[in-house]
């Protein structure tokens, strides 16, 4: 009994120990099926609702004086303090997006700038999960990795012309994979 503890803590040691980004927050969405529910109850509330809705839904919604939106994210930031939300696949993020249809998680965006934004691209370049690949005139790096069978995350930052680091902010996408579907 002693032994298998012992076994399960130098696990759980060693695989939180291994990476430099710590995978485990990020991991638990499961797209479709975790709920604004679960994200609220794991991370808190949010500092601000972000709506996506339709313009004629919208007016539609206002001229009956109820607001019935299906669409919207929770956003998270950093000004807040060290939340798990935050932690993203390259690191601490300046903040998070959480977005929900219908209840359901189906996308998740971390932006990374100002103070987070270094170590952030640091990672990436390192990563070797995360393709890299130069658009035109090195206006905007891409990458793409595929975490699990549902999911799909994207990597995007611009450039200068004349260097090839990031110049503005880094933003990291994770949604379902709409391509099998």
């Amino acid at each position: 009994m002693i032994k298998s503890i012992f076994t399960v803590v130098i696990g759980l040691l060693i695989s939180t120990t291994s990476f430099a980004v710590d995978d485990t927050y990020w991991k638990i969405f499961d797209f479709d099926k975790t709920s604004a529910d679960s994200v609220e109850m794991i991370f808190g509330a949010p500092d601000t609702i972000k709506i996506e809705e339709k313009y004629i839904n919208f007016k539609k919604y206002q001229e009956v004086g109820c607001g019935q939106i299906n669409i919207y994210a929770f956003h998270y930031s950093s000004e807040r303090g060290d939340l798990n939300v935050l932690k993203g696949p390259l690191g601490k993020a300046s903040e998070a997006y959480i977005f929900i249809e219908k209840n359901k998680v189906y996308a998740i965006e971390w932006k990374y700038k100002n103070l987070f934004k270094d170590s952030a691209y640091s990672e990436w370049i390192k990563s070797s999960r995360f393709s890299k690949r130069k658009g035109k005139d090195a206006v905007i790096i891409l990458g793409v990795w595929k975490p699990n069978d549902n999911g799909v995350m994207f990597v995007e930052c611009f450039t200068g012309k004349v260097s090839n680091k990031c110049d503005g902010e880094i933003t990291v996408g994770y949604s379902r994979d709409y391509k099998d579907k």
